[in-house]
């Protein structure tokens, strides 16, 4: 485990940091990164999408050795879908930090705030070359509970299940 991170929920300052998140995650990934891609609009309006729509959207900072300096380094968020389940959402950690806990960390507490908010179960999707991320996923307790391909690409998409 590497070096710690404050998690927080999203604030509207952090909207140009969490593009850089996401945008260097996508970029260091098998997926492709599209300039302005109308999938991209929730990551750009995190707080309509996510918070004032009744969802959550937290980062994870991490300080520098002198505390001087705060970056964010992970994201990730969820919504509801009806009254007793919420879909994680845009789980991403910067490529430099990555492979130091901070996406389960991150993981952890959005179900913790699910539970708080009296949420019962989580859902997500991953596709077939985010390894990584199954791995995350499934050591998590989360289980395969639908796979399909995509209509175009043939990648697997899988969906995942777990009780909170």
């Amino acid at each position: 485990m590497g070096d710690t991170i404050d998690v927080r929920q999203y604030r509207s300052e952090d909207a140009d940091e969490v593009w850089d998140v996401h945008e260097a995650a996508l970029r260091a990934s098998p997926l492709a990164f599209v300039e302005e891609a109308a999938v991209d609009e929730d990551i750009c309006n995190v707080e309509s999408h996510y918070i004032e729509s009744g969802g959550e959207f937290l980062v994870g900072e991490r300080r520098d050795a002198t505390e001087d300096h705060r970056a964010i380094v992970a994201i990730g968020g969820w919504l509801p879908i009806d009254d007793r389940t919420v879909e994680v959402k845009r789980m991403r950690v910067h490529p430099d930090h990555q492979r130091n806990g901070y996406a389960r960390r991150i993981l952890a507490e959005l179900e913790r705030r699910a539970r708080a908010a009296g949420f019962e179960t989580a859902v997500l999707e991953t596709i077939e070359p985010l390894r990584a991320a199954q791995a995350l996923y499934e050591d998590e307790g989360y289980t395969v509970v639908e796979t399909t391909a995509d209509d175009v690409t043939g990648v697997e998409r899988y969906r995942y299940r777990r009780t909170l």
